[in-house]
């Protein structure tokens, strides 16, 4: 039987929707189609920036977005929210960064922007842990990290592995999510404005198009997803994710590279 009431769909990106280092899979993408073909209205839910779209996801009719952790959100083309960090923060986190020899990328809407070492130390962190490289796009280089506007996010990368002392330095200014590209938690962090989720920016979304949370269905696999998973009508948790991802959703699919993404909604009754 398939489901009658309009459902607002909501996807993470890396993970969730493409497999790492992978491309859309056929499956996924005949999924996402069925459904909005069904009248369900498709969003992605990403840590990237409006300018980091993946390409990948051309061809998908998606309804909105949220972008940046939850800083930004768009319904279609239309801009319906943003949050940007302060400029006292801003301050505060890369004069304590500097000083501890921690490193920063900040990310804005149409690029992110590092100082010094940043992308070769990434680099370098990526092929020791993950044994690959790593591509990513619009990424500019500054001297002065403290003259960009209109931050949404910031990267924060502790070489020497204490990214502990860095989470009790800022957590009272910041949320700190583990990453989501599968580095040690010690070395790489995402640094969010504080209660600025990809939760909030989903019932932006759904407000806007005048729908309840109970419509909504939520699939990821990150620690920056757990508060979108706890509170979406559905949550829904990829085969691969960790245990506070697990513990968070209703319902555990397979990975994203199974059939995830159909499996899940076919066990609601969004597709046939």
């Amino acid at each position: 039987m398939h489901d009658t009431v309009t459902r607002a769909l909501f996807f993470d990106v890396d993970g969730t929707l493409i497999p790492f280092g992978s491309s859309l899979p056929d499956d996924t993408r005949k999924a996402l189609l069925e459904a909005h073909d069904r009248g369900h209205l498709l969003f992605v839910a990403t840590g990237r920036s409006p300018g980091e779209l993946d390409r990948r996801l051309e061809g998908i009719p998606f309804d909105g977005a949220v972008f940046s952790g939850g800083a930004r959100a768009f319904a279609g083309q239309k801009d319906i929210f943003s949050s940007f960090v302060s400029a006292e923060d801003l301050s505060f986190f890369l004069e304590k960064s500097t000083g501890h020899g921690w490193l920063s990328m900040l990310q804005t809407d149409s690029a992110s922007w590092y100082s010094g070492d940043f992308i070769a130390v990434m680099e370098d962190i990526f092929r020791r842990h993950l044994g690959v490289g790593i591509s990513l796009s619009n990424l500019r280089q500054t001297d002065s990290l403290g003259a960009v506007e209109k931050v949404t996010k910031l990267v924060l990368i502790t070489p020497q592995g204490d990214m502990d002392r860095a989470r009790r330095l800022f957590s009272p200014r910041f949320d700190i999510i583990d990453n989501t590209v599968g580095v040690p938690a010690s070395l790489m962090a995402e640094v969010c404005q504080k209660n600025v989720n990809k939760a909030g920016a989903m019932k932006v979304l759904l407000d806007w198009f005048g729908l309840p949370l109970s419509a909504s269905i939520a699939f990821g696999d990150g620690s920056n997803d757990v508060e979108m998973l706890r509170q979406a009508g559905i949550g829904v948790a990829m085969g691969t994710s960790g245990p506070s991802v697990v513990s968070a959703a209703d319902y555990v699919t397979a990975a994203c590279d199974k059939d995830g993404i159909g499996d899940a909604l076919r066990h609601f009754g969004v597709i046939g």
